[in-house]
């Protein structure tokens, strides 16, 4: 049995298997030097930090992966968008190109688009806003309305309630008094 991935190997093939064939022999990565099984091997290689590439933009050789980010900010070549992008400025080129560009592309008329459309969308809200109000204002009546009528309600029903106590009270005092007559002339025919 294989020590690293626990495959049922013979023992005469074992040195084979473990120099060659198991997935888990640990391999060195030929950029940084770290060893990983034969696995994780591929995965590693492709985001190395150590790896040698070329930059996409420019075609400068010799760049290592992790420092690819740091040369796209200096890159000469590398595409930027214009900062009115946002706007509606479609311009994209390398940063000689942009800085020319920004010198002397008069943005206002994007600015002035984007502002037209941002009061459009304002009035829109605007308008929204004072419907939801009113129809805030019709609900909090209707609520007001519904809560007088049930205060009412209550009120009404406290007070015939209270008016039937006092009658329950007079009846059962007028029952009292005949279960007292019932009672003498049962005693004293």
């Amino acid at each position: 049995m294989c020590p690293l991935c626990e495959e049922e190997v013979l023992s005469k093939d074992l040195f084979n298997h473990l120099g060659s064939v198991c997935p888990k022999r640990p391999l060195v990565c030929e950029h940084c030097g770290l060893n990983f099984h034969k696995e994780l091997l591929t995965d590693h290689k492709a985001h190395c930090s150590d790896k040698i590439v070329t930059c996409e933009h420019c075609g400068i050789d010799g760049i290592l992966l992790g420092e690819l980010g740091m040369h796209y900010e200096e890159c000469e070549r590398k595409p930027w968008c214009c900062t009115m992008k946002e706007y509606g400025c479609t311009f994209e080129g390398p940063r000689k190109s942009l800085i020319e560009h920004l010198t002397f592309e008069d943005h206002i008329q994007y600015i002035v688009t984007h502002f037209k459309e941002l009061s459009v969308i304002n009035k829109e809200q605007q308008e929204e806003i004072g419907h939801l109000n009113f129809q805030l204002d019709a609900l909090t009546k209707a609520v007001k309305e519904g809560n007088r009528r049930v205060s009412t309600t209550l009120t009404t029903i406290s007070r015939a309630l209270h008016a039937q106590q006092e009658e329950n009270k007079k009846l059962l005092a007028k029952l009292d008094e005949l279960s007292r007559m019932i009672e003498q002339k049962t005693i004293h025919p």
